[in-house]
């Protein structure tokens, strides 16, 4: 799950990363390096960034590729991503989506305010009045 509003702890990028995150060693930092997601999201950070208590020192957008980076850990098979346009533009967000199609299992499920993602979700629904129709 990766809510609208990120929490993440006093530490390094990789301490929040893998935070929660069973049976890390060092092939699996290593694959997380070399992996197109990793680049793609967070290239330009290294592993030993330090992320400050209230995270001032990173961008919205970079706090939520972290917490978007950090549930992938976790080998989900369902994303759930609430409102992730909230600090990442739609072009991050679509590539982020293909990518997560390409080289993972996980289903995704946003919920989002926006039609934004009409052309790259396979179904979508709308929730009206308490009422779950699906929109063709």
């Amino acid at each position: 799950y990766v809510p609208q509003n990120q929490h993440l702890i006093e530490g390094t990028l990789q301490e929040n990363l893998f935070y929660g995150v069973k049976g890390v060693d060092g092939d699996t930092v290593e694959a997380l390096l070399k992996s197109n997601l990793y680049q793609q999201l967070l290239g330009d950070l290294p592993l030993d960034y330090p992320i400050s208590a209230a995270h001032h020192n990173l961008s919205g957008g970079q706090v939520q590729k972290v917490a978007i980076m950090r549930a992938l850990l976790t080998r989900p098979s369902l994303l759930v991503m609430d409102e992730p346009t909230n600090h990442l533009d739609f072009q991050t967000i679509t590539r982020l989506i293909e990518i997560i199609k390409k080289e993972g299992n996980a289903g995704i499920l946003i919920v989002s305010h926006h039609q934004v993602f009409e052309g790259i979700t396979d179904r979508r629904y709308i929730l009206f009045e308490g009422i779950l129709q699906e929109i063709s």
